[in-house]
């Protein structure tokens, strides 16, 4: 063999046995860059699966609330809720934190803001999975809710998590919240806390819930008057409609329904309501195009 092909074949197995190596680095080191992705992807999925809607866009909208009512009414409330983190039970009354200045702030408790995004999210997928809505419901009724509320069992659902799905429980949810959040307001400018007041509080000085003692007239009153104030802010009645429908028709009434809708409120008033809110919503867009 000549000196020359000797040569060759020496750079050839050198060439060889360097892209071999080269491709051994590449291949680590592609194994690497994925463990370090690891638990950048996990933490994707992970943000996936939680709600952007919670206490805080409460507080926004609670605050848009508050600015939309006339200015009489405003030295009467508080223009930011407060939020019972360790309470589980749906929850959500005004209180007076000013007797001098006769102040309500709406307390609210992590269970109803559980509850209104369980509500929102199981109406958004039901929209591609029908009858997923119903089955929640009934679920939901079945729970006290003194250990929290019950797993929705999104991911049992086709694109459960998906962004549009997402994007429409957000709007739910905005609007279930503010006409909540609107109704406790509403009872507080049409002074039913002030008329009740002497029944609020029971013979062992324990508190009593406004919906087990207000009228369902009186209720009805506070509900459209809390709708025009969410209109006003943007916030369709949608919403409220589906909240007010899915805690009426519960197969069995859970022991925190009066605190969204009293005891004297029929389901034949509920249904009357949600026309009247679809009546009133359909002339403002109609006066709106004008």
């Amino acid at each position: 063999m000549s000196a020359t092909l000797a040569i060759g074949k020496a750079f050839a197995l050198l060439e060889k046995m360097h892209m071999i190596k080269v491709t051994q680095i590449r291949y680590r080191a592609r194994i690497v860059a994925a463990m370090l992705l690891l638990p950048i992807l996990a933490l994707h999925v992970a943000r996936a699966q939680t709600y952007e809607t919670g206490f805080e866009t409460i507080v926004k909208l609670t605050g848009d609330l508050y600015l939309a009512l006339d200015r009489q009414h405003r030295p009467a409330l508080s223009a930011t809720p407060v939020l019972l983190e360790k309470l589980s039970v749906p929850y959500l009354q005004s209180h007076l934190v000013d007797a001098t200045h006769g102040v309500r702030e709406v307390y609210i408790s992590k269970g109803c803001v559980d509850l209104l995004n369980f509500i929102a999210h199981a109406r958004a997928i039901d929209a591609a999975n029908h009858g997923f809505f119903i089955k929640s419901m009934a679920r939901l009724a079945m729970e006290s809710g003194d250990r929290g509320l019950p797993d929705l069992m999104a991911n049992s659902a086709r694109n459960g998590w998906s962004f549009p799905i997402m994007n429409r429980q957000a709007g739910y949810f905005n609007q279930m919240a503010g006409s909540a959040i609107g109704i406790q307001m509403a009872h507080v400018c049409l002074g039913h806390y002030q008329k009740y007041a002497a029944q609020l509080l029971d013979a062992r000085n324990q508190a009593v819930r406004l919906g087990r003692v207000i009228s369902a007239a009186e209720w009805r009153e506070a509900v459209m008057m809390a709708a025009r104030s969410g209109m006003d802010c943007g916030l369709a009645v949608d919403g409220l409609k589906i909240f007010l429908e899915s805690i009426d028709k519960m197969p069995a009434r859970p022991p925190w329904r009066s605190y969204f809708i009293p005891d004297a409120v029929t389901g034949k008033e509920i249904s009357r309501i949600n026309r009247e809110l679809e009546q009133m919503q359909q002339k403002a867009f109609l006066a709106f195009e004008r």
